[in-house]
């Protein structure tokens, strides 16, 4: 038995890059993380209606959590395979919002604000 360090498969110690230049996308991605925050916050804070705020607020939720999956999960980095797995996560995200719709929207007597 060889007691020598097993080296990595060819291409593997670059998969993700050089570790400075990771650093620097991560802080920018949280930069754009904060500044996505805040303008979540900043159109709530508009004299605009419930309907369009929720539509903005989700749109910038979705881009938050397209970055999140993408950088800081590693999923960049993942083989094809992958986009089948998200695709059928938001399938299944887009049937519940479509079921409690009704429910949000006071089709059934509930309370409505």
């Amino acid at each position: 038995m060889s007691t020598e360090p097993q080296s990595p498969p060819a291409g593997a110690a670059h998969s993700h890059g050089d570790p400075k230049k990771m650093v620097k996308t991560y802080v920018a991605i949280f930069v754009a993380l904060a500044v996505l925050t805040f303008l979540t916050v900043w159109v709530n804070s508009l004299h605009v209606s419930r309907p369009v705020t929720i539509l903005v607020a989700a749109i910038i939720a979705l881009i938050k959590v397209f970055l999140i999956a993408t950088f800081f999960m590693h999923l960049k980095f993942e083989g094809k395979w992958i986009f089948g797995t998200v695709a059928l996560a938001v399938v299944g995200i887009l049937i519940l919002i479509i079921l409690i719709s009704p429910d949000i929207a006071g089709v059934f007597g509930g309370p409505r604000h």
